[in-house]
């Protein structure tokens, strides 16, 4: 049912009786709904929520898909005998606590409405469900005037029947937008803004307890991302968005919600000062959501550890926040090796996250992005995987296992996937090893022209794989790997340091090749970095036009060699060193290391050829970054 806000007397009548808007893009959730009515202002609605999927108004066919698909899914898992629900023991919602009370997952519209076992499965399993899509602005606010509550009502109507709690996602999001709110001006933004969350909160209210308010509004960064909201209204905004739920439903909990924020790092550390300055303010933000969005190989080449987890959640937990983990799903394709032992891996990272969260006082649910690898989003946008605990064919999997093990409270085995890495127990702020059977995605980013960058087995410092960067003639020739590592520098020290295997093939008279570097995250992407003129170390300083090399000292060949960049950043006092074997070979005192942008991205591999550079393979290996001297073994 699709209804259409009235400029006369803000009341919502009925439109169009069709099965409504479809889901967005990255994301896919469920229909269904009976007649009724509610305030422009979004307090109140004649049809509850609760019975909207089982009393579907005629000639609403969506409504009564929704109805036929909440009765046959209560019926299938059990439904609400007597009134009273009796969870499957041998289930995930059989095995919720005081410890970790929720465990839920989102969930597929499109499935609730025509897969029978996957509802069934769903009610099983479940205390909790968030929708995957159906309650973002594209889908159920449409255009202007209009709102379609199809899906969104329908899963509210299968969890009343399951005896689930709903969470609901998310108010306010820079993707999944329809066309036109970018087209609005600051004035007419901020009213829609306050009118969309007034209605759709306030339709809900009574029968979703908690909502994702926002979503990802800091950049990889560091940095209030640049959406349509921050642009036209600044950082109020945020503030304003929960101010807005909490007088439309004053007993739901607000959270917000976002991914790479898992542990501390640039984003993670944003995000806190984000949400202590909002508490501060007095804004009603209860809660915040990690999505974990994660690859098992985060885990196996420690990046992220049960104790950096931990910190994390404490440091939110402290500001008077309840945390969640909201979007869980654990990526199997970057792992190398046999599917059986990347299978038993995942199921170790599930049981590892949920004895976490059930352990520490401050998580209190945790939800998983989808049941099954079925309907899950991670195919089609980092290609063909298998992250949840669910096979295809809705059979569980070692990571159901894990789950449902973490939820019981069970401590698993340490994890360790048997990489030869120095990464494990590092200080450093980041360290990749390259040991993965693909690279590393999220995140990561790759820039190529003229070239390839990949991870190879025939040539390594350390355990089985590197980064083997290849170029080929061009004007413009590249082939490197990034990431943002930090939040955004603009002064105090940053240490860099990487194994690199330069074959003497690769060098040639009066010809630069760039292979590590620290800078910024925006053009022009000035920073400092270490590279080779002809066989001499060169220390490039774009931030000051400079490039000083090593003078009377060669870069050792066809051998792999430790290399570290030193840069104390400063817009005029700044310093920059390199060292080789622990031995400084190049220095540059009293300079400009402060790209205008600030410190923030990490990069590998071949950054700059010097024109028509002859074809060229460099390798790199062990990589870090760290703000404290990561000395050469």
């Amino acid at each position: 049912m699709m209804v259409l806000l009235t400029a006369c007397d803000g009341q919502v009548g009925d439109v169009d009786p069709g099965p409504g808007a479809g889901a967005g893009a990255q994301h896919p959730a469920g229909g269904g709904e009976a007649g009724g009515s509610v305030t422009a202002g979004g307090t109140g609605g004649a049809a509850s929520a609760g019975s909207a999927g089982g009393a579907a108004g005629a000639g609403d066919a969506g409504a009564a898909a929704g109805g036929a698909a909440g009765g046959a899914a209560g019926g299938a898992a059990g439904g609400a005998a007597g009134g009273a629900f009796v969870p499957d023991p041998d289930s995930l919602r059989g095995r919720v606590s005081a410890g970790l009370p929720f465990v839920g997952a989102a969930v597929d519209a499109s499935a609730l409405r025509t897969d029978a076992p996957y509802r069934a499965a769903l009610g099983r399993e479940l205390n909790q469900v968030v929708p995957e899509n159906a309650m973002k602005w594209e889908a159920i606010h449409p255009a202007p005037a209009t709102y379609d509550w199809v899906d969104a009502d329908a899963l509210v109507a299968f969890a009343d029947a399951q005896q689930q709690a709903v969470h609901g996602h998310v108010l306010v999001w820079h993707q999944q937008l329809p066309a036109w709110v970018s087209g609005l001006t600051a004035a007419q933004l901020g009213a829609e803004l306050d009118a969309h969350i007034a209605t759709v909160v306030g339709r809900y209210r009574g029968k979703v307890q908690s909502w994702d308010v926002v979503n990802e509004a800091i950049d990889e960064s560091g940095q209030l991302r640049a959406s349509v909201f921050a642009q036209r209204l600044g950082e109020p905004y945020l503030a304003r968005a929960f101010r807005a739920a909490r007088a439309a439903d004053p007993a739901a909990k607000l959270f917000y919600n976002d991914y790479g924020v898992e542990v501390m790092n640039a984003k993670s550390d944003a995000v806190y000062a984000l949400l202590k300055r909002l508490r501060d303010q007095g804004v009603p933000v209860d809660g915040v959501g990690l999505q974990f969005h994660v690859s098992a190989y985060d885990f196996a080449n420690y990046e992220l550890t049960e104790q950096r987890l931990r910190e994390n959640i404490r440091r939110f937990a402290a500001l008077g926040l309840t945390v969640n983990i909201t979007e869980l799903d654990v990526r199997l394709a970057e792992l190398p090796g046999a599917m059986a032992d990347k299978l038993r891996f995942q199921g170790q990272v599930y049981q590892l996250v949920a004895q976490v969260c059930r352990s520490e006082p401050g998580c209190s649910a945790l939800r998983t992005w989808g049941l099954t690898d079925k309907y899950s989003w991670v195919d089609a946008f980092y290609g063909p995987d298998d992250p949840l605990p669910l096979d295809d064919s809705l059979a569980r999997k070692p990571a159901y296992q894990g789950l449902r093990d973490g939820l019981d409270g069970l401590v698993g085995p340490t994890l360790d996937y048997g990489f030869d890495t120095a990464c494990r127990g590092s200080s450093a702020l980041l360290c990749e090893s390259f040991e993965a059977g693909k690279l590393p995605s999220g995140v990561w980013f790759t820039a190529v022209g003229n070239g390839q960058a990949a991870l190879t087995t025939s040539r390594h410092a350390r355990g089985a794989r590197a980064l083997a960067a290849s170029i080929t003639p061009s004007s413009a020739s590249q082939a490197l790997v990034g990431r943002p590592a930090f939040a955004r520098q603009t002064s105090g020290s940053l240490y860099l340091r990487a194994h690199v295997f330069v074959p003497a093939s690769a060098v040639g008279a009066g010809q630069t090749l760039t292979l590590l570097g620290l800078g910024e995250a925006v053009p022009p992407y000035a920073g400092v970095s270490m590279g080779l003129a002809g066989s001499q170390v060169q220390l490039s300083l774009t931030t000051a036009n400079q490039y000083p090399t090593s003078g009377g000292f060669s870069f050792p060949l066809d051998a792999w060699q430790c290399v570290e960049l030193a840069v104390d950043v400063s817009d005029s006092g700044g310093s920059a060193s390199i060292k080789v074997g622990g031995n400084v070979v190049v220095a540059a005192t009293g300079v400009d290391t402060r790209p205008a942008a600030g410190m923030s991205n990490l990069l590998a591999g071949i950054l700059y050829a010097s024109p028509n550079h002859p074809s060229a393979t460099v390798f790199v290996d062990e990589l870090m970054v760290a703000r404290a001297p990561l000395p050469c073994p």
